[in-house]
């Protein structure tokens, strides 16, 4: 059976079969999902700072006030500091130049800009051990930071195609 037009253009669109071709099909980049997903990013990544901003204050009650303590906890909120940092608005950043860019050539520039931040915070989120243990931690049990910001890059990646 020869299949019609709009048979093919299903199976290419659905399944991502192109006839004899033994290629896997480009993912195209979605600037509507892009945007949502920016707009996630943003939301996911303030409230990892919050989040953290509540654990340094619930260190600062349980902790200090026992002098012996106090060094121990500068260190954790000087830790916990710099994992602020690291959670810069670069992507953010390389996000909004991906959607405003109006010259294809430019756009693809920042969406490689943006595939690489990407892949810096999954490797942060990877392999940082005080963030694979902020989630459901036992002073906070109700931090949930880490998972959503994986998530969120996943979508962030099949976005920009």
């Amino acid at each position: 059976m020869s299949a019609t037009a709009e048979q093919r253009a299903w199976v290419t669109r659905v399944l991502g079969l192109t006839g004899n071709e033994t290629k896997t099909p480009s993912r195209a980049l979605s600037l509507v999902k892009l945007g949502k997903s920016r707009l996630g990013w943003r939301a996911d990544r303030l409230h990892l700072i919050v989040e953290i901003g509540r654990l340094q204050s619930a260190l600062a009650d349980d902790f200090g006030q026992d002098e012996a303590q106090a060094a121990a906890l500068a260190t954790a909120v000087a830790r916990l500091d710099k994992l602020i940092e690291a959670f810069s608005s670069e992507l953010d950043d390389s996000l909004d130049a991906v959607l405003n860019a109006a010259d294809p050539k430019e756009r693809l520039l920042h969406i490689k800009a943006a595939k690489t931040a990407v892949e810096q915070f999954g490797a942060l989120l990877r392999s940082d051990a005080i963030i694979a243990e902020l989630d459901g931690n036992e002073v906070l049990p109700d931090m949930s930071v880490a998972a959503p910001l994986r998530n969120r890059l996943d979508e962030i990646s099949a976005a920009l195609g």
